[in-house]
């Protein structure tokens, strides 16, 4: 579909003035993408579908045109805002330039993007923070956004704390140790584990996702833990 251009940023360059066209695609089915990689499918997978935006203009302005090569060209994170307080984190892209010597009013430039979640996400985190000293013991947060979100969670031990899990009714995730009175454990987006700054593994089972409004989720320890913690839950907004 043909969007209209009242924002298009990408790396934080201002693109919306110099834009002929924007299509914005998005393909839920992965298995019709024949020419699609292991590693993109895997990804789309995971994150509900691709979506593709390509974008065609003209960057007539020199110092722009030479701060999009170095956004287009370097090895930063490509993040594409369609809107002033929401982000898109692009998987990859192409770029394309036509230049028309006789007719340099018909020059054109094609940026191809693909992101493998079809959701916007807030460019700001919000947060919830609990103190637990029961298991099992409810955790409420609420989102403002319009679709489900992943939710980055910290474990702060005040008591030892043994196999700690969080639950969302559908989805459920556990790490299997112990942590000590004192002991910072963060468990990001994708189910990789730090405890005090340092990498240990992953949770076992899956992430649970916040849905769109009131959620209630669930923490519980084994028995023989203190059930005394803070749990601080940070999150971005999500939106189709």
């Amino acid at each position: 579909m043909a969007l209209e251009v009242k924002y298009f940023e990408l790396n934080g360059i201002n693109l919306a003035q110099f834009t002929y066209n924007i299509t914005d695609s998005q393909e839920p089915e992965t298995g019709t993408i024949s020419n699609m990689g292991d590693e993109n499918r895997q990804f789309a997978q995971d994150d509900r579908g691709l979506r593709t935006i390509t974008w065609e203009g003209y960057v007539s302005n020199d110092e722009t045109y030479l701060n999009l090569r170095k956004a287009l060209l370097d090895n930063t994170v490509k993040v594409l805002k369609l809107h002033p307080e929401r982000k898109i984190t692009l998987l990859s892209l192409g770029f394309k330039k036509r230049l028309d010597v006789k007719k340099p009013e018909d020059s054109k430039m094609t940026i191809t993007m693909l992101a493998a979640d079809t959701r916007e996400y807030s460019t700001t985190r919000a947060s919830a923070a609990v103190a637990v000293t029961s298991s099992p013991a409810d955790i409420q947060l609420t989102t403002k956004g319009r679709a489900p979100t992943t939710p980055e969670w910290t474990l702060t031990a005040i008591g030892t704390i043994i196999n700690p899990a969080i639950s969302n009714g559908a989805d459920r995730m556990e790490w299997n140790g112990t942590l000590n009175p004192g002991d910072v454990m963060v468990v990001s987006k994708d189910g990789t584990v730090s405890i005090n700054g340092s990498r240990s593994g992953n949770i076992s089972g899956t992430v649970p996702e916040a849905d769109a409004g009131k959620n209630t989720f669930v923490y519980s320890d084994d028995p023989g833990s203190s059930h005394n913690c803070t749990i601080e839950v940070k999150w971005n907004d999500a939106y189709y």
